[in-house]
């Protein structure tokens, strides 16, 4: 990431497949200032105490705790494990070909890519979200490099995080809020 910066991303590793996914909505990325602060382009120097630079250490790895273990937590787990059934039941909108070259648009991939994950789509025979998503973690792990695998689990995590469609959600159930009185106004 760079000098400063840390990133924790939970990554689903299904045993089945072997595919790795990024949970995007569990990412997390922290920066630190360090010990300078670029006052000019060409002149830095130190501005703070010693222990504003402790304390400093002590919040953000304080912070890291907290990232790590809010990635690690097994409610959110068990919401991501939701979220990939409920991917299972979401068709894709237009046929596997179309689906992968919009994919392909929005992200980016090469050609190699696209033939991959279309590939990958194909074996695994499923025309789902869910599909989709394999199709694309199963691609990463023949990706010309580690940085490029990663991005393509990134994008699999992004395709989870996808809003249901609208045709597919339940219908609204209708609560009564007339009975409430700090709900007067929304009913009126």
């Amino acid at each position: 990431m760079g000098l400063g910066s840390l990133r924790v991303e939970p990554l689903i590793f299904r045993l089945v497949c072997k595919n790795g996914l990024i949970c995007k909505d569990l990412a997390q990325k922290k920066y630190h200032v360090g010990r300078q602060v670029n006052v000019s382009d060409d002149n830095a120097y130190e501005l703070y105490s010693d222990e504003t630079l402790a304390q400093d250490d002590k919040t953000f790895f304080m912070k890291i705790q907290d990232v790590v273990r809010c990635a690690v937590d097994e409610a959110r787990f068990a919401l991501t494990v939701d979220k990939m059934r409920e991917s299972t039941q979401i068709p894709l909108k237009h046929d596997p070909v179309k689906s992968v070259e919009l994919l392909a648009d929005k992200f980016q991939l090469t050609e190699n890519e696209r033939g991959d994950i279309l590939r990958q789509l194909f074996m695994g025979a499923d025309n789902s979200r869910y599909g989709l998503i394999n199709a694309v973690t199963a691609a990463s792990k023949i990706a010309k490099s580690y940085e490029r695998a990663t991005d393509l689990e990134r994008i699999g995590g992004e395709i989870l995080s996808l809003p249901v469609p609208q045709n597919l959600l339940p219908p609204p159930t209708l609560v009564a809020y007339q009975s409430l009185p700090e709900y007067e106004s929304i009913s009126a």
